[in-house]
């Protein structure tokens, strides 16, 4: 495996003299490298170095990485630690033992200090050329396992603890106006979680969490996850099982350490939600993994202000209904960095969503990136608003990045970007649909109405189609999409797809160094030239910069 480490930007930490001398040690294993001093190149270096490793290919259970830590040079005392990042590698094992070799082009990942807190951005690209044979993938089930996995969050120090048949259910009594730390330890209910029962816990019991460790002092970290967690089988819960692990009414929640869930999906698939956060506002979720979700992995309603980084979620492809993330009704999602791996969306954003930042992701397999379906219910107004999607990677997915709109549907899209992007095998790299058919039986008359879609930029996205067609851009009418914009898109068949090849049904749609070529409905406006990469289609100043391009 060849590590390609390009540069920083943006280190947080000096030195007394207000200065760093920063280097990376790139560790794997037991293996490690050193780059060389970025000497008086303070905050924002630039090293542009490869190396090498021997890498082995993971077991079913294991999840390689390689982590690499950023050190200050000091020359008349010990290096400094300033942070590090950790970049999942098993997508890109994977992908590298089946087409031959896989490679991750430079992207940035964002760097934790030792508080986890955010210290700048490193940019490293990954290139893996197998030289061993593919093993044999085993898929572990069973009850839960004995554990000291921990969760902690900073609300308030009490907690209703509901615990029924249907869910493990936390509820703040009201939103905490003082940071007061509590602590949530899940070895300590083993009672309820590793011997379920239909008929047991049918009252509210009152807990203090102080009580099971948490200290609340305002100095301890009390945000951690260590151990693993795997639910039971189905047959130990009851049928109306909705939620596996649920948050409601918290604020400034926060779960982060290197812990597992594991949803034992295979008996589940469908049903059952993994982690539910409903209600929430200030959560953040840091390096999280999530094996087997019984149906999404992570589910955001309702919640305003959410931060989710390093995040590595995985469910076989044949899944269904296992979404990474689904997002509904919530405004302010930052979502950086990690590999998501399931048998449906990647991430979904649906109705009531807005101001939604995706960056830094590796997606495959699944079913991509979604805006939607919106419009389900013709009377519901489903409105998404402000997503811009940027520095993803797609593997061996059905979908790259799609809006889809259901037939007769109201409400609207608006503002959305999706930017330097790669494709790789992906079978439909670009997707604009409002015939989508959820339950297969749609007919194909008229539209009384559409849910409008407005603002909508494709930019910078190359790589390779797996299916025929590289752009399928379809809408119910001419006005029902406006401001659809495409620019730098090469798009060029895969190994084994002898061609692609764009789909234009009624739209305006402005195009630049589009590959395969549009053939839409031209628009009296000049074609596009160049969209930046944070253009606004509500900014009048730069529509007519562009315009006089």
């Amino acid at each position: 495996m060849e590590v390609n480490l390009v540069d920083a930007h943006g280190l947080s930490k000096s030195d007394f003299f207000n200065k760093i001398d920063p280097y990376v040690l790139i560790q794997y294993r037991s293996q490690e490298h050193k780059s060389s001093i970025a000497k008086g190149q303070g905050k924002n270096p630039k090293w542009n170095e490869k190396f090498t490793f021997r890498v082995d290919y993971p077991g079913a259970d294991e999840q390689p990485t390689l982590v690499l830590k950023i050190m200050d040079h000091d020359t008349f005392s010990s290096d400094d630690y300033l942070g590090q990042t950790t970049i999942y590698l098993k997508e890109l094992l994977e992908l590298g033992v089946e087409n031959g070799t896989a490679e991750l082009r430079a992207q940035k990942y964002s760097v934790v200090d030792s508080s986890q807190s955010y210290s700048g951005d490193i940019r490293v690209g990954l290139t893996f050329t197998p030289r061993v044979e593919d093993e044999t993938y085993e898929e572990e089930f069973g009850g839960w396992k004995e554990n000291q996995w921990k969760l902690f969050c900073n609300s308030t120090n009490l907690f209703d603890e509901v615990l029924n048949a249907n869910s493990v259910k936390l509820m703040a009594t009201h939103y905490s106006t003082v940071a007061v730390t509590v602590t949530f330890v899940l070895s300590v209910i083993s009672v309820l979680l590793l011997k379920p029962q239909k008929n047991l816990f049918t009252t509210i019991k009152h807990v203090n969490v102080k009580d099971h460790g948490a200290v609340g002092d305002g100095k301890t970290d009390d945000s951690l996850v260590t151990g693993n967690v795997t639910a039971s089988l189905k047959n130990a819960w009851p049928n109306n099982v909705d939620t596996w692990i649920k948050f409601e009414h918290v604020t400034n929640l926060v779960i982060t350490g290197p812990g597992s869930f594991n949803g034992n999906g295979g008996s589940w698939w469908n049903q059952c939600e993994a982690l539910a956060f409903h209600d929430c506002r200030g959560l953040t979720l840091n390096g999280l993994t999530s094996i087997n979700s019984p149906r999404n992995h992570i589910s955001i309603n309702a919640c305003d202000g959410a931060t989710i980084t390093n995040i590595n979620l995985k469910a076989p492809e044949n899944a269904s209904n296992t979404d990474g993330i689904d997002i509904s009704a919530t405004n302010g999602v930052n979502v950086n960095g990690g590999n998501i791996g399931t048998g449906d969306d990647c991430i979904a954003i649906n109705g009531g969503s807005y101001n939604i930042n995706i960056t830094n992701l590796n997606c495959g397999p699944g079913h991509g990136i979604s805006v939607g379906s919106l419009g389900r219910i013709p009377s519901v107004k489903e409105v998404v608003s402000n997503v811009k999607v940027s520095s993803v990677n797609f593997f061996n997915t059905q979908n790259g990045v799609r809006i889809k709109t259901v037939k007769d549907g109201s409400g609207s899209a608006s503002n959305i970007t999706f930017s330097g992007i790669g494709m790789n095998g992906v079978q439909n790299p670009i997707v604009l649909s409002q015939f989508y058919c959820p339950h297969k039986n749609c007919t194909h008359k008229s539209y009384s109405q559409a849910v409008q879609i407005s603002g909508v930029t494709f930019y910078d996205i190359h790589g390779t189609s797996a299916g025929p067609n590289a752009i399928d851009i379809e809408c119910a009418n001419e006005n029902s999409c406006v401001g659809v914009a495409l620019s730098k898109i090469n798009i060029q068949p895969a190994k084994g797809q002898s061609g692609v090849i764009s789909i234009c049904k009624n739209a305006n749609v402005q195009s630049s160094v589009v590959s395969p070529p549009l053939n839409c409905t031209p628009l009296a406006a000049a074609s596009l030239i160049e969209m930046p990469l944070d253009y606004n289609h509500n900014d009048k100043s730069q529509q007519e910069a562009i315009a006089t391009t």
